[in-house]
């Protein structure tokens, strides 16, 4: 479900049953979507209510940005995430690291800038150009790919280059001997990597201690 934890808890409190991409009245079984329902009157009725004040402070920037975006119609954005909305931008976006970052669009498709665009949600990359990872309407996804895109901690990088350096090493030295270096190739070759490997051991046992 693309809709705020705010909203969803409004129709379930109402006891509408959450289909995926809309909520569905239990006994008429009418469609509700963003679009099609008075979300105010709803929380209300349903004895919900949304604390704006704190939307405003913690998503400031976005209704600076996007006056018109209903802050209490935003999925459920991570903690960590910066609000890096900007009015050049179509819709509001949010940063969770580095260069990746993620878009919202309006839920009411008339409201967009481009109303055909049925997907509301967008994980873009503007590290050395501009790559889309994900657009559609699934909230999870998008959590997912951003999951997915987290750079890995350099001390993890760092103990798997030791690993593949010590597994090569090791094939090697059983090999020693089965072919002909005479010109000492492989064994300039095998010192290097013996180097690089020490030079990884002190790296990591340095940064072990810098950890206590």
């Amino acid at each position: 479900m693309a809709y705020s934890t705010q909203y969803e808890a409004a129709a379930r409190a109402a006891g509408w049953i959450d289909d995926g991409s809309v909520f569905r009245h239990p006994e008429t079984n009418e469609m509700f979507g963003p679009a099609s329902v008075d979300w105010c009157k709803l929380c209300a009725a349903a004895g919900v209510e949304i604390d704006h004040d704190a939307l405003l402070r913690r998503f400031s920037n976005t209704a600076q940005e996007f006056p018109d975006f209903d802050l209490a119609s935003l999925p459920e954005i991570p903690e960590s995430w910066k609000d890096a909305s900007w009015h050049n931008e179509t819709c509001p976006g949010f940063n969770p690291f580095g260069t990746v970052y993620v878009f919202v669009d309006y839920p009411n498709a008339a409201d967009r800038e481009f109303p055909e665009c049925e997907e509301r949600f967008s994980v873009i990359d503007h590290a050395g150009g501009v790559v889309s990872h994900y657009h559609g309407n699934d909230w999870d996804a998008v959590l997912e790919m951003v999951e997915s895109l987290q750079p890995e901690e350099p001390e993890n990088l760092l103990r798997d280059s030791l690993g593949a350096i010590d597994a090569l090493l090791t094939q090697c030295y059983q090999m020693q001997g089965m072919f002909d270096d005479s010109d000492g190739t492989i064994a300039e070759a095998v010192e290097s990597a013996e180097e690089m490997a020490e030079r990884l051991r002190k790296a990591l046992k340095v940064g072990t201690d810098a950890k206590g």
